[in-house]
């Protein structure tokens, strides 16, 4: 490519032969000509602002609205997939990644992600990803129904990034390696991003349980345009999570960092979310503002009339115990490794929520980040906890109502 630092030089060079400009090439052109991309991606900036104002864009390693005025994008995203991207590829993932952060400008709250992390103390940064990736749900959903031509683009870009397990690990993967409540978080990341979860017919069924409840919260919160509305649904889905993760001490932060960095980049507000250790007996601690409370339990009661939410007389969901093994510790592939949360035997749950990849590429049959009306039963037949506790919102809210709860400035 050339060296000039006039965008419209590379970009000419680009269109004469697209075909030519690998991925490689242009993340050194970019390197040595970073004023010239930054400049094209300020003239592109207003497409996407509801304002029309030019936004301010700083190039750097990871991709995130900074302010009302700014935002950062990675312009090596491109090579970080496994699937070659090459000529105009590129700048279609580029400005796919521009658009989703100038949506942040356009319709979140900027200001509020910390206040709500700070709502689950023992947690880390679990509040965080659930947040992010919920409000990316509902800005992905909205950008795309207004700009139609971003639809090719982000599901482009979805595909990508689902076909690199570094990015998107198998729910398998994920909970073999980091633990249940890493694979859970996933679950809700991979059905806000792509509208399924890759091979989540190979763990346990209260996988798949989880996932339907999941998917429910999010065909509501696309829909809602109130922040504040869309802040209860973030919370309803803590609650969910709350129920279903034994122990939430059970999430590699490291491993869910370094994908977010990949993938998409800081948090918005380059926040630190409280990282406290969980309580010792794994617990989720609750600090809901009085407010919340209320209109946090009107909320679930509604859904639970749908049956879009676990009912209370539901047992908590604990994966299966595995069976006593007379024969002496084994590696992986070995007997007597079983994981009690992973399905060996490769059994089909037909019928779950976004468990199948869209076939035929990018461009296959379901639309991306948006999943299918799946359905299947319940699996009620969880084991309950040991001390009979059931891990659900209304008895969290019932149990913490008169004490720890107050207002959070």
């Amino acid at each position: 490519m050339t060296d000039s630092t006039d965008p419209t030089d590379a970009i000419d060079e680009a269109v004469d032969d697209p075909d030519g400009v690998e991925e490689y090439a242009f993340a050194g052109w970019a390197a040595q000509n970073g004023e010239g991309l930054s400049d094209f991606l300020e003239e592109m900036s207003s497409v996407y602002h509801t304002d029309n104002d030019r936004i301010n864009v700083t190039l750097g390693d990871g991709s995130a609205a900074m302010s009302h005025t700014d935002v950062m994008i990675n312009p090596y995203t491109p090579t970080v997939f496994d699937e070659p991207v090459e000529g105009a590829n590129i700048l279609r993932i580029i400005d796919d990644t521009l658009a989703h952060e100038i949506a942040h400008l356009n319709w979140s709250d900027l200001d509020s992600k910390q206040q709500f992390s700070e709502c689950y103390p023992g947690w880390g940064s679990v509040p965080g990803y659930v947040a992010n990736a919920m409000e990316d749900h509902y800005i992905d959903y909205k950008r795309k129904n207004i700009w139609y031509g971003m639809r090719s683009k982000q599901a482009y870009k979805v595909w990508l990034a689902m076909q690199t397990d570094d990015l998107r690990p198998p729910i398998r993967t994920a909970v073999k390696e980091e633990g249940r409540t890493s694979g859970l978080v996933e679950i809700i990341v991979q059905l806000s991003f792509a509208g399924y979860a890759k091979q989540l017919d190979d763990v346990a069924p209260v996988y798949a349980e989880f996932a339907m409840y999941a998917d429910k919260l999010l065909k509501r919160v696309r829909t809602t345009d109130d922040p504040d509305e869309r802040f209860k649904l973030f919370h309803a889905m803590m609650q969910l999570l709350a129920r279903y993760a034994p122990d939430p001490e059970e999430f590699d932060e490291d491993a869910a960092e370094d994908r977010q960095n990949d993938a998409h980049g800081r948090n918005p507000e380059g926040q630190t979310p409280d990282s406290a250790p969980p309580s010792a007996n794994g617990e989720p601690q609750v600090d809901l503002p009085d407010n919340v409370t209320d209109e946090l339990e009107k909320l679930i009661e509604e859904m639970m009339d749908d049956e879009d939410f676990p009912t209370p007389d539901m047992e908590t969901p604990d994966p299966p115990k595995p069976e006593p093994n007379s024969s002496s510790e084994g590696g992986e592939g070995e007997s007597g490794g079983t994981d009690p949360d992973v399905d060996d035997g490769g059994s089909e749950s037909a019928g779950q929520p976004g468990q199948n990849s869209p076939d035929g590429g990018p461009d296959g049959g379901s639309d991306e980040g948006e999943s299918d009306d799946g359905s299947g039963e319940d699996d009620k037949n969880a084991d309950a906890d040991q001390n009979d506790e059931v891990r659900d919102v209304q008895s969290l809210l019932d149990k913490y109502k008169n004490k720890t709860l107050k207002v959070v400035n």
